[in-house]
């Protein structure tokens, strides 16, 4: 699968560094315009693509694409790449003018320098700081003030490595939703790097999902996280109740450890006897006091009076965090964790009634990992 032109392309991309395999057989297609973000753990090879789609690192194998040519052995300044680096980068010696024009010295554009260094000065809305020195500018105008500079030549690619992880939480809030903004403005292909799911899930068309090398999961926000395709893509993005269970003889349940029982979804086709592994959302999870509540053996009940019927677990608040707009309620069910995400008015304790529909259970592949390389759109 290949994006359109003005797109980027990886295709089987390995790179390795002495014996260790950052990257493994990695292939993604990223489409003109569109903002891609790279999300997984430290240390998961997200950076190191990004730094090899920018010619920063080269591949042990496979090709890499931009705008539809092979750029696999271009130099860094000849992709029509522009990087914003973690570290921002920026030359200590110049002031912020000075440093979004460094980058013009090295392309011929149509417009005069000083009129494109005005123009992305205004774009970052710090044309009142053009005249200092970064030590002179908070972090939040040292990381626009590099953007711009990567801007400045008209890239065809915006590539940006963790730009917000030195920042503070809510200026790190109010700066993505500027560069997504930017990013509309300019509709110029972006693929953003980051550790923080949240962020990855505000701001992005489509999110890969790293791990170990690998891409793991692609899709759209929404459906990474509604519909994870593995274990590790259900606990690392958001929060998460994950289940090992095995398909009982009825065809249509789960025995989890052997001592309680769950809904399969209506359309899963899987043979008794196989091991099933599925996952509920907090927020899918009701949370009321225990009062009329009938439990089986294990602390459970089912509803079974037909499809869609509601699920009811009774468990044991032991924790409660407070989220400013809703609890998180850590529960005991069958000595097994449970999680609870709740905007009730006031938290809840001691013995309560869990309940969630059958459609919020989301069976996850069996497999280690699934086949990803280009998603859904």
């Amino acid at each position: 699968m290949t994006s359109a032109d003005g797109g980027v392309d990886v295709d089987e991309l390995t790179v390795r560094f002495g014996d260790v395999e950052a990257l493994t057989d990695v292939s993604l297609s990223i489409d003109d315009g569109e903002f891609f973000t790279l999300v997984g753990p430290s240390g998961c090879g997200k950076t190191t693509l990004l730094r090899t789609v920018a010619g920063l690192e080269a591949p042990t194998a496979g090709r890499v694409r931009i705008d539809g040519r092979d750029a696999t052995d271009e130099p860094p300044e000849e992709r029509g790449v522009g990087v914003v680096f973690q570290n921002y980068a920026l030359f200590p010696h110049m002031t912020a003018r000075e440093n979004v024009a460094y980058g013009l010295q090295f392309h011929d554009l149509p417009e005069p320098d000083d009129q494109r260094v005005t123009e992305l000065l205004d774009l970052v809305d710090l044309t009142s700081v053009a005249d200092r020195e970064p030590d002179q500018l908070s972090g939040g105008q040292k990381q626009r003030i590099a953007l711009a500079r990567a801007l400045a030549p008209k890239p065809d690619v915006l590539l940006l490595d963790e730009p917000l992880s030195a920042l503070d939480a809510s200026l790190r809030k109010r700066l993505r939703v500027q560069i997504r903004s930017i990013q509309r403005d300019l509709d110029i292909t972006t693929v953003y790097v980051t550790h923080d799911q949240a962020e990855a899930l505000a701001i992005s068309d489509r999110v890969a999902v790293v791990r170990d090398g690998r891409i793991e999961q692609v899709g759209t926000p929404e459906g990474v996280y509604r519909e994870p395709a593995t274990r590790f893509v259900a606990e690392f993005v958001g929060d998460n109740n994950v289940f090992d269970g095995v398909v009982t003889g009825t065809g249509d349940r789960i025995s989890v450890d052997g001592t309680a029982t769950l809904p399969l979804p209506a359309e899963t086709d899987l043979s008794t006897g196989a091991s099933v592994t599925v996952s509920v959302r907090p927020e899918a999870i009701s949370v009321q006091d225990r009062d009329g509540a009938q439990a089986d053996g294990h602390g459970s009940t089912v509803d079974e009076r037909g499809p869609g019927a509601a699920v009811t677990r009774s468990a044991t608040v032991e924790t409660v965090e407070y989220l400013g707009d809703a609890y998180r309620v850590h529960c005991r069910w069958d000595d097994r964790p449970i999680t609870v995400k709740t905007d009730s008015a006031s938290p809840p304790e001691g013995a309560v009634s869990l309940g969630f529909a059958p459609d919020a259970i989301h069976v996850l592949s069996n497999g280690d990992r699934p086949a990803a390389t280009g998603g859904e759109r």
